[in-house]
């Protein structure tokens, strides 16, 4: 009888000192973020989307929020302004976020025109463009349309900030801005006829972002703090970094494992300075060369900050 008091006072605490499903140390695969650079060029004063350079290193490409030219910008990883270009054709309706892929070796840039604040939009537009040279000229250039996709939802007309592309699984997945818990979409990185409508189509419901807290909800605003505003997918498809008004959160895809089933997990946190600088945080990537996450904001200053991995996304 004693044997078996001391045995259950033992698992007890060998329970207790487990780690949770929560945000343990030996979770957390990114180093604390830093500030790396701060973007101050007044044109760039509604960064909404960025992703890094296929082609040049330390080079990030960056788009502005609606009410702005349809123009594509480089910066330097610093934030130093490097050049502009007017993309042809295109209409900056809402353009929200950005991303990439790589096709025949050759690397392209698409822009998200997916913002439908209140949820009107018959249809929403991905333009790709390829990658332009990025160095600095004293006249803005102009960029054609490589591609582009039109698109509705499934289940009707969504705000969205969000997209990435999954180059191993060939897709492109948009996550919506407004449901208590985000619906994450997806469509095929197709090159079909322009014409063609894509249906968007959901494939998983994310619960796993935390809710804002009473702390948040006493704040102005606060209780849009766990909304989506940007997204990204590491070059392996391995690890989706979801950016909010709050933090950041990233989720981990194992090997067979499919997205959804992968957002099913707690996400580690990615906890983001509160030091008043990112107060609109509407911009994530992830570096494809030293796989650092990069985040911004829609302000100008716009300090940007870096979180160094610890491991390999």
């Amino acid at each position: 009888m004693k044997q078996d008091s001391l045995n259950c006072l033992f698992l007890f605490f060998f329970l207790l000192f487990i780690p949770g499903p929560g945000y343990s140390a030996e979770q957390v695969s990114f180093q604390k973020g830093v500030k790396t650079g701060t973007v101050f060029d007044p044109q760039l004063s509604e960064i909404s989307g960025i992703f890094s350079s296929w082609k040049t290193r330390d080079v990030l490409w960056v788009v502005n929020d609606s009410g702005n030219p349809a123009e594509l910008y480089a910066i330097s990883s610093g934030g130093k302004f490097l050049n502009a270009f007017s993309v042809e054709g295109a209409d900056n309706i809402d353009w929200e976020d950005m991303s990439g892929f790589r096709h025949n070796g050759k690397g392209y840039l698409i822009i998200g025109d997916i913002g439908d604040n209140k949820a009107r939009r018959d249809f929403c537009t991905l333009y790709a463009v390829s990658e332009p040279n990025a160095a600095p000229s004293l006249t803005e250039q102009s960029l054609p349309i490589q591609w582009q996709m039109h698109f509705k939802y499934a289940d009707g007309p969504r705000d969205c900030e969000a997209l990435a592309v999954d180059e191993t699984r060939q897709r492109i997945y948009l996550l919506s801005k407004r449901d208590k818990y985000p619906v994450l979409y997806e469509l095929p990185l197709s090159f079909d006829p322009e014409d063609t409508l894509y249906t968007a189509t959901p494939v998983a419901r994310i619960r796993t972002i935390p809710q804002p807290t009473p702390a948040d909800l006493k704040e102005k605003y606060g209780k849009h703090r766990s909304r989506p505003t940007s997204m990204d997918i590491s070059s392996n498809g391995r690890t989706l970094v979801i950016l909010t008004y709050k933090h950041g959160y990233l989720y981990r895809r194992h090997p067979g494992q499919t997205w959804d089933q992968a957002v099913e997990s707690p996400p580690e946190l990615l906890p983001l300075p509160d030091t008043g600088e990112l107060v609109q945080r509407e911009a994530l990537c992830i570096d494809r060369e030293k796989n650092n996450i990069i985040v911004t904001t829609e302000q100008i200053p716009a300090p940007i900050y870096t979180f160094t991995p610890r491991v390999t996304p």
